[in-house]
């Protein structure tokens, strides 16, 4: 099924560059992949089963919050008591600098359906998912880009007081967003001494 998506979208499986984006609001996943010098294509998209939480990052330890950010994946587990999982690299610097004394950490994405900060699957969509991801770092030797977001609806997100708490953030990560949909290239994602993102332009 997975190298059937990668010639309907006529990229080479494995993908040189792979990148997920997680839609939190909307429950949703997109796999994108190129062969390096290229735009990437898209690949499918991926209904995410669960997650817990609610809009905003993940700041601290037991806040039961699914981050929102630039990562990549870590390790793989085949024998991940949720069936397969993979490792998420939170806390990365930023959140290391913007979070608590305590920012938490093994937060994966992985099968069995059910949350505590990580991004459940189904078990047949996680094991399509880890097929792509660790057969990019398996025979690539390159990491799977991971980039989450609140929802696709920027502007009514940063148009609701209710999440005025999180409008400096969302407008800081959503260049890095908008940086990819306008040139479909991996952006390049640096940490300033504030925990603040920057994104230059993609290599």
């Amino acid at each position: 099924m997975v190298r059937g998506l990668f010639a309907a979208a006529e990229v080479d499986f494995p993908p040189h560059d792979l990148l997920f984006r997680l839609y939190k609001e909307e429950g949703e996943l997109e796999v994108w992949a190129g062969d390096g010098e290229g735009p990437l294509r898209p690949i499918g998209t991926w209904g995410v089963c669960a997650a817990s939480g609610g809009l905003g990052p993940k700041r601290a330890e037991g806040d039961q919050q699914v981050p929102e950010g630039f990562y990549t994946f870590g390790y793989f587990h085949p024998a991940s008591a949720y069936y397969l999982s993979a490792l998420i690299d939170y806390p990365n610097a930023s959140d290391r600098i913007r979070g608590g004394a305590t920012p938490g950490g093994e937060i994966m994405m992985h099968g069995r359906c059910a949350s505590i900060g990580c991004v459940a699957m189904t078990d047949e969509r996680i094991e399509e998912l880890y097929v792509i991801a660790w057969s990019t770092w398996r025979e690539r030797g390159q990491k799977t880009h991971l980039h989450m977001f609140p929802a696709r609806d920027f502007d009514a997100l940063l148009d609701d007081p209710s999440h005025a708490a999180h409008h400096g953030f969302w407008r800081e990560i959503r260049e890095g967003h908008d940086t990819f949909e306008q040139t479909r290239r991996l952006p390049k994602v640096t940490v300033t001494r504030d925990g603040s993102y920057r994104f230059g332009a993609p290599g």
